[in-house]
């Protein structure tokens, strides 16, 4: 997925639902998620409300994503890690508006251990068409080839 970050699917509840899995000694802020239109040539706007909660304004309204919980695995115990999603400017520049992309901005933690950084979302029919690849739903682990 990226450099030293796995991406891992699974389902929760009848949801599909996913993880970043931030190997030892790699940086989480290489996470950058961007939103794409679906057909519908609207591009979604995502901001960030006083919650906390990842919210993205689409044509036919609104698809949020809870703060995301993000914590390290300590001898059998999730440890919690402070954390929150970031706006950030796509690094890409060109002739269109550029495409805001969505990160983490995550506090210290132990770097010889894995971090797992949960969205807290929910992925339906819906959500994925606004992935800007397709994936097929169901239990996937994703990793850099």
């Amino acid at each position: 997925m990226y450099p030293g970050v796995d991406l891992v699917y699974y389902g929760n509840r009848g949801q599909l639902e996913y993880d970043f899995i931030v190997t030892p000694g790699a940086d989480p802020k290489v996470i950058r998620l961007a939103f794409e239109p679906a057909g519908t040539g609207f591009k979604p706007t995502p901001t960030i409300d006083t919650d906390g909660d990842l919210v993205l304004h689409t044509a036919d309204g609104e698809l949020r994503f809870h703060q995301p919980r993000i914590y390290q695995d300590i001898d059998g115990s999730k440890q919690p890690i402070a954390g929150r999603y970031v706006l950030l400017d796509s690094e890409t520049p060109d002739s269109e508006p550029r495409t805001q992309q969505v990160g983490f901005a995550v506090a210290a933690y132990d770097t010889s251990k894995p971090l797992i950084i949960d969205p807290v979302g929910w992925l339906s029919q819906a959500t994925l068409s606004f992935w800007t690849s397709s994936r097929s739903p169901g239990p996937r682990r994703a990793s850099p080839g």
